[in-house]
């Protein structure tokens, strides 16, 4: 089943997190029946220090799953529990409208 987002109110959920990560992360992703997102090399400065994503170590990417409002927690928590314990993580959910 494909959870797409339809038209009409949906939640942004936007994931920062290292790039080490990512085929693991589009994997929980993917499992939960979402098919959908947009993937950027992202960098930056908070608590854990600097991202400068000039060194494969230092890099940072965001996940950006645009779906509908009841898979946006699921989502955030399943991605919270599998990775925050090791690795620098930030989640937030915004508002969105699809056309």
């Amino acid at each position: 089943m494909v959870m797409t987002a339809e038209e009409g109110p949906a939640k942004l959920v936007s994931i920062v997190t290292e790039a080490a990560v990512e085929t693991l992360l589009l994997r929980e992703i993917e499992a939960m029946g979402i098919d959908g997102y947009t993937i950027a090399d992202v960098r930056g400065r908070g608590t854990r220090g600097r991202r400068s994503g000039s060194w494969d170590a230092s890099a940072s990417i965001r996940v950006d799953v645009v779906c509908a409002p009841v898979r946006a927690e699921a989502l955030a928590l399943r991605v919270k529990e599998r990775f925050a314990p090791g690795y620098a993580l930030f989640i937030f959910i915004c508002d969105a409208w699809v056309p």
